[in-house]
């Protein structure tokens, strides 16, 4: 496949994002714009995980792989899907062992899990169908998400219908706890219109594909804002919640990626300033495997414990208290926290890059 600047910047920026919001010094000191939505809304963090979901897609896109024969294409689809949900129950099972955890809570589906399933979705939708139906295909899983939630229960945390199938599916054992009650936000109904989100920037890749002209540019931008207008307007009926991964969130999210690919192109395309992304181009990279590092990682010094003050602490809350706090104060400590975990392993990054060690899954 050849390399899309454009594209491996985007890719990038979102692995910025991610390695940004989930490592702060301490989730009790966070500036609101590095914060997920508490529940209906929309913030710069919402942004991440769909903007990485849609440069799956638009990878895939160029790529060009659903063109090839069926049966060493869907051996690779296959392949692909399994190892990264198995990459992603490892992830959550790391370390293995523990005295307080068992396998009977494992938690099954996660961020990796759902990209395995939305990339095995969609590799599936467009070896089979053209741009037009994939078009028609979204509205109706956007359409018949709004109307199953709303027969299925309500849009609050406690009574949604993605909570409901999910527990008749996996249990409680096996779901998200961090909401303070069994509710997944990577949820199995909700990787439907998650795969809308991929299959978004999957049309917006056929745009481009190499061709990198004014129209091309101007089409990504205007379908983009107008993806954001359709979002807005529906929010009213349906409301913007990542959690839910509604279909006002998946058009608004969608339609911000567009907008921001298309100024990715100008800037590098049709400017010709290809030095001020590339500190993205190189995450994007190696973008999967950044995530897992940095996953293991915060894992690791999450479980080393240290002395602090006569306390027993962990290694991350020991350098943000005696590092970061102790300089900066708690917010801009917990943000120079995380800022200088992104600077780790962007290094790591670049020092891949360097060695041109490209990690697929």
């Amino acid at each position: 496949m050849k390399r899309s600047l454009p594209l491996d910047a985007f890719r990038g920026l979102a692995v910025a994002g991610m390695l940004l919001v989930n490592n702060p010094g301490t989730w009790g000191a966070m500036y609101p714009p590095l914060a997920h939505a508490t529940w209906h809304g929309l913030t710069p963090t919402d942004l991440v995980f769909p903007f990485f979901l849609f440069a799956v897609g638009s990878a895939m896109a160029f790529s060009g792989e659903h063109l090839s024969d069926n049966k060493g294409y869907f051996n690779k689809v296959f392949w692909r899907t399994f190892s990264l949900f198995v990459a992603g129950l490892l992830l959550a099972a790391f370390p293995f062992i523990r005295q307080d955890w068992d396998f009977s809570t494992l938690r099954i589906m996660g961020v990796l899990q759902r990209i395995a399933l939305c990339y095995g979705l969609t590799a599936i939708i467009i070896h089979y169908l053209n741009t037009r139906q994939i078009i028609s295909l979204c509205a109706a899983i956007l359409g018949g998400y709004w109307v199953a939630l709303l027969l299925g229960g309500d849009l609050s945390l406690e009574g949604n219908f993605v909570k409901t199938l999910d527990i008749m599916a996996f249990g409680e054992n096996h779901l998200y706890k961090g909401e303070g009650t069994p509710f997944d936000p990577e949820g199995l109904l909700s990787t439907l219109p998650a795969v809308v989100t991929v299959l978004i920037g999957y049309l917006g890749g056929l745009i481009l594909r190499n061709n990198y002209t004014v129209d091309r540019f101007l089409s990504l931008f205007y379908i983009g804002l107008g993806l954001i207008c359709a979002g807005l307007l529906w929010h009213f009926a349906f409301p913007m919640n990542k959690k839910l991964w509604t279909s006002s969130f998946v058009l608004t999210t969608g339609g911000i990626a567009f907008t921001v690919l298309s100024i990715f192109v100008w800037i590098t395309q049709l400017k010709g300033w290809e030095k001020p992304l590339f500190p993205l181009k190189v995450l994007g990279m190696n973008a999967i495997f950044i995530f897992i590092a940095s996953g293991l990682w915060a894992k690791v010094i999450g479980r080393f414990i240290l002395n602090l003050k006569g306390k027993e602490t962990s290694a991350q809350n020991y350098a943000y208290e005696t590092l970061f706090k102790a300089n900066f104060g708690d917010l801009n400590g917990s943000l120079s926290y995380a800022l200088t975990t992104l600077l780790v392993f962007w290094l790591l990054a670049w020092w891949m890059y360097r060695r041109k060690i490209f990690v697929k899954f």
